[in-house]
């Protein structure tokens, strides 16, 4: 920020923080009888250890601009609501990433075998990107912040190359609603 003193600051943070081995923890057994999500532990990692970390990187940020005598907007962005279809990525030389969220709900009890179960993990998903935007547009005004509201731009599983990242499209039509926001306010 001293350096290159930028018109504007996006915050793109939290995500891969609840996919992948971490997202255990968040899920209840389906035979268990509990609610799918373990919203304690969901709203203690959202709204107690990411809230802070979002405040931490907000004031640091503002507190650069001020140093470098600039006018800095930030703005954060949630994410989409993806598909945990077990789809993940195969790269290079056959090296594959992902699935993120697949081995967590076969574990726990929650397979994929029809559109049914796609929904049900889809669902479970929904609130873990609501909650994280909740949080986000909570802290917008307090902290004179810009949240972008990204859910809802991906309309079915075909917007999704795997069951975390969009397809290029996708990608796209995400960076138009972010772009929009920064030509509407910088």
């Amino acid at each position: 920020i001293l350096e290159d003193k930028p018109q504007a600051l996006l915050l793109s943070a939290g995500g891969n923080d609840i996919a992948g081995d971490e997202f255990f923890s968040f899920i209840n057994n389906a035979r268990s009888g509990l609610a799918s999500v373990n919203q304690e532990v969901l709203d203690g990692v959202v709204n107690n250890t990411f809230k802070t970390a979002y405040e931490y990187l907000i004031n640091t940020a503002r507190a650069a601009a001020q140093q470098a005598r600039i006018i800095m907007p930030i703005f954060t962005h949630g994410y989409d609501y993806p598909w945990p279809d077990g789809r993940g990525v195969i790269s290079f030389l056959g090296w594959r990433v992902g699935p993120w969220f697949d081995n967590t709900f076969n574990h726990k009890n929650y397979p994929y075998n029809n559109a049914a179960d796609l929904k049900v993990r889809h669902d479970i998903v929904v609130k873990f990107i609501d909650s994280l935007n909740a949080m986000l547009k909570a802290l917008a005004a307090p902290l004179d912040v810009l949240h972008v509201d990204l859910t809802g731009t991906l309309q079915t599983k075909n917007d999704w190359g795997n069951e975390l990242h969009p397809t290029n499209a996708g990608f796209r039509a995400l960076a138009d609603k972010i772009d929009a926001a920064l030509q509407a306010n910088i």
